[in-house]
């Protein structure tokens, strides 16, 4: 069985604040499309009975679950690339944040 999956990845790229910056520090999302074939193991075609069994059809089922994947790894990177900085002794206080925000709602 193969399954025909048309993807949306979602990339982070962590903003610098500038000096004249109003936004508090975010990430940035690029998208990208990307057409690929999947070939799945014998144990993974339930998938097309699975999705039948839900009234759906296994490419929109398989183009789900390859998003939620991706989704839980950007948050792991997420929280690797948080820890990094954490490490580095790069980190806002409570205080700090609570300026940040203040500056913001005020402009």
């Amino acid at each position: 069985m193969t399954v025909y999956v048309d993807l949306v990845a979602r990339v982070s790229a962590f903003c610098k604040p500038s000096i004249n910056s109003r936004l508090v520090d975010r990430p940035r999302l690029r998208s990208y499309t990307a057409p690929m074939e999947v070939h799945l193991t014998p144990e993974q075609q339930q998938l097309a009975e699975l999705a039948s069994q839900r009234g759906r059809d296994a490419d929109t089922l398989a183009q789900e679950a390859i998003s939620r994947y991706l989704a839980e790894e950007a948050r792991f990177e997420a929280v690797q690339l948080g820890e990094a900085a954490l490490d580095r002794g790069e980190y806002l206080t409570h205080e700090q944040v609570g300026e940040r925000l203040d500056r913001l709602f005020r402009s």
